[in-house]
């Protein structure tokens, strides 16, 4: 996953969530209850997916990645955290070196501020994946919303050294050092020389102040419809473009130190990013808390 758009949509893919643990393959009948399931969810109607998931479970129980797609819906959907850790622990115990459902819990850890277990779980996709940007985020977002600035600092720089394409790392890292007081912008221009996609560029404009705020909401929302082969947005997609052109504006708003209208955008991201496993939706409430 090397861009930030790889990194978010990811998240929402059925894809990503319903595939199978490395070198499992599936019996037609586990395949046709996930296929089920996935169009359930599409659809969302979570209860019923769950129940195509129980029952592809029941035929194999062995299969980690359905206990993790499990959790995934249990988790992001129906924000039944337990329920959901108590999928992952059965994907981890199934596929040890699977770096997915520790990420998955990890993030339930963190969005009910369990820290130090959240910790845990993402220091293992490090280990699992050492050479790649994503874990190492994770492990700097987690200090970084618990005020180490210089443990995320040094977790986001880390992240670029192993993998310069993952360009967010160095976003999050202007972010740590504009709150330990010596970010550098020309720093954070710099790592949209050449390596970053398009949406990270525009992220990179903005909170450097290239971009106006404006100008990246319209970028963001805008929809081609020009193209012969354009085909219409689902909904979850725009959920969560919207949520993550809100988050982005707040922090811009942040380091122009304007609190109040950064709060309302962080209401915005979370508002629309509620049920679509967007990131920034579950980041958005950790920014709000000390603006309260």
């Amino acid at each position: 996953m090397k861009h930030l758009l790889a990194v978010f949509l990811v998240l929402f893919s059925t894809e990503y969530c319903a595939r199978s643990a490395p070198s499992r393959k599936r019996s037609p009948v586990v395949a046709e209850y996930v296929r089920k399931a996935k169009d359930a969810w599409r659809a969302e109607k979570y209860d019923q997916a769950l129940v195509q998931l129980d029952m592809a479970i029941g035929v194999d129980p062995g299969d980690a990645g359905l206990h993790n797609f499990h959790g995934v819906i249990n988790l992001y959907f129906k924000g039944q955290h337990p329920a959901a850790r108590s999928d992952f622990a059965t994907a981890i115990s199934l596929a040890p070196r699977w770096a997915f459902p520790y990420r998955n819990r990890g993030w339930s850890y963190f969005m009910q501020s369990q820290c130090d277990a959240a910790l845990r779980d993402f220091q293992k996709t490090v280990d699992i994946e050492p050479s790649q940007g994503f874990p190492y985020f994770t492990m700097g977002v987690v200090h970084y919303y618990n005020r180490r600035y210089e443990e995320g600092s040094e977790c986001f720089a880390l992240g670029t050294d192993k993998d310069p394409s993952f360009t967010l790392n160095a976003i999050w890292r202007y972010l740590a050092e504009a709150k330990l007081g010596r970010q550098s912008r020309e720093q954070l221009l710099s790592s949209g020389d050449g390596k970053a996609h398009h949406a990270e560029s525009n992220t990179i404009s903005l909170l450097s102040g290239e971009m106006t705020i404006d100008a990246y909401l319209k970028d963001k929302l805008e929809v081609d419809g020009t193209s012969e082969t354009a085909v219409p947005k689902p909904e979850w997609s725009t959920r969560h473009r919207k949520s993550e052109a809100h988050f982005w504006i707040g922090q811009r708003c942040l380091l122009m130190g304007e609190e109040a209208e950064a709060r309302k955008h962080f209401k915005l991201s979370a508002r629309h990013g509620a049920a679509t496993m967007c990131m920034e939706a579950i980041l958005s409430p950790k920014e709000l808390s000390p603006l309260k």
